[in-house]
């Protein structure tokens, strides 16, 4: 999964797999399986007493499952093999762990990656054989209560684009201060509303079209950039001294 061509709050994400040091000889004992056309389990038991140490401590761990003579559920999970990290760099090109950063980070900035590593973390929940590849099938329901609450319109409207991309379907609870951050960016609006000094709710639901969609974004300003302006007022300067 590559996240090569997104960028938000000026940086580019992605992902690194460790193997875990205390899982590492199991995990090599597997490779050593798989990776054999005439290894099998049994062969490497029987020379076990002969093996290196890796080999040796691979076969303790092997015999705890076994056995169960303790809590061996860490060794059951196959997600407590690898260690995973997040890196972001910068528009220098330069590289640092967010586990690192994570103190030293802005609100935005601390946010954005959460946003990230959620998007990688639900496509291998719903798509495990690695994406959609273009298909339109299957469900990819992804539900946020005040999504994005500390990042500016254009990096929520990237981070709305990312699971677009990656084939998920997000549905965002947001306070009606929010809307104008979401209009360009959802298919489709649904307004609750509690009626004053009653229990009554009112529903209603607005669908926004790819046409309007693109008409709001050629009119928002957040797109323009800061050379536009610039532009736009060295023009207005210079009619206005004709």
């Amino acid at each position: 999964m590559s996240f090569a061509a997104y960028s938000f709050i000026g940086q580019k994400y992605s992902f690194k797999r460790y193997i875990s040091a205390d899982f590492k000889p199991l995990y090599d004992l597997v490779k050593r399986i798989i990776g054999s056309q005439d290894a099998s389990f049994a062969d490497l038991a029987d020379k076990a007493s002969t093996a290196d140490d890796e080999m040796k401590r691979a076969m303790a761990q092997v015999e705890e499952i076994v056995t169960r003579d303790q809590d061996t559920r860490r060794l059951e999970d196959y997600r407590n093999y690898f260690e995973f990290e997040l890196f972001l760099e910068n528009q220098a090109g330069e590289q640092q762990a967010f586990s690192k950063l994570v103190g030293l980070l802005s609100g935005g900035q601390r946010q954005a990656p959460y946003y990230v590593a959620i998007a990688a973390s639900m496509v291998s929940v719903y798509f495990p054989k690695g994406g959609r590849e273009g298909s339109t099938e299957g469900m990819g329901l992804v539900a946020f209560d005040e999504a994005f609450n500390k990042l500016d319109i254009g990096n929520t409207q990237n981070l709305i684009t990312l699971y677009r991309d990656l084939g998920l379907q997000l549905v965002i609870a947001a306070p009606e201060i929010h809307r104008a951050t979401f209009l360009e960016s959802v298919d489709c609006i649904i307004s609750v509303t509690r009626m004053s000094g009653t229990d009554r709710v009112a529903v209603d639901a607005e669908r926004i079209g790819p046409r309007a969609q693109a008409e709001m974004q050629a009119a928002n300003p957040e797109h323009r950039g800061v050379e536009w302006f610039r532009t736009e007022s060295e023009q207005a300067k210079q009619k206005a001294a004709e």
